[in-house]
């Protein structure tokens, strides 16, 4: 049987093995760095890589996603952490005019939502 790890140590995982892997792997959000994140999903990556790659943003998602977005387009690889996502309407007003542009339609292609108490996805 092969291991067995909560849904939260996972992403801490893989989020911890891309930063290791490529230098322009970072993180940007709410609560995410000193804090460790509303789900302690980012839990110890600021002290391990430093205040440049794991930012903790002023509240405002229109910022995260837009400043990620950006970094996206000029060779970095954002995580931008909004959780626990009942302002998505915020993240989408970042995102979908960038969906509705041809030659942008494949730079924007996944965003990771947790909803939900607890950790919980539904």
């Amino acid at each position: 049987m092969g291991r067995v790890i909560t849904f939260i140590d996972a992403i801490t995982e893989a989020l911890d093995q891309e930063m290791a892997r490529d230098e322009r792997v970072y993180l940007i959000g709410e609560d995410i760095g000193l804090y460790g994140g509303v789900f302690k999903a980012t839990k110890g990556l600021q002290k391990k890589y430093g205040e440049y790659r794991v930012i903790d943003s002023p509240i405002s998602e229109n910022l995260i996603v837009g400043a990620g977005i950006g970094a996206a387009m000029g060779g970095l690889r954002p995580d931008c952490v909004c959780v626990p996502g009942d302002d998505l309407h915020c993240e989408g007003e970042a995102v979908l005019p960038l969906r509705a542009h041809p030659l942008l339609q494949r730079e924007v292609q996944l965003l990771r939502l947790l909803l939900g108490a607890a950790g919980r996805s539904p």
